[in-house]
């Protein structure tokens, strides 16, 4: 998805979108971080004073057609993290969310 003003960052495991976490686990990842705040059941946002960040927890069927109401209760299969397209917070993004990738051994995908 390309936008001007926006960058996009996906994570999900494999194109095939094989493995589904337990949302209830995602939330408890992305709300661990001091960055950011709850945004409705399925998403968080930046807090004041830090860039900003929309993440939406879906559970999908492609990774080349979803919607941000593709969200599940009980899973994930595909996190959508929407950021400012600003090449100095680009770095900030990678440092928050690249971590969490590599943990889970899942794919960071970056779009712009």
């Amino acid at each position: 998805m390309w936008s001007n003003k926006y960058y996009y960052i996906n994570m999900y495991r494999d194109k095939d979108l094989s493995e589904i976490l337990p949302t209830d686990a995602m939330k408890s990842i992305f709300s661990s971080l001091e960055e950011l705040e709850s945004n409705g059941d399925f998403g968080f946002k930046n807090r004041e004073g830090f860039p900003f960040i929309r993440i939406n927890l879906l559970y999908v069927k492609s990774i080349n057609s979803w919607s941000s109401n593709n969200a599940d209760e009980e899973r994930t299969n595909f996190i959508v993290i929407e950021c400012t397209k600003e090449d100095k917070e680009l770095k900030y993004y990678r440092k928050l969310f690249k971590p969490i990738t590599d943990v889970l051994d899942w794919e960071f995908v970056e779009e712009d």
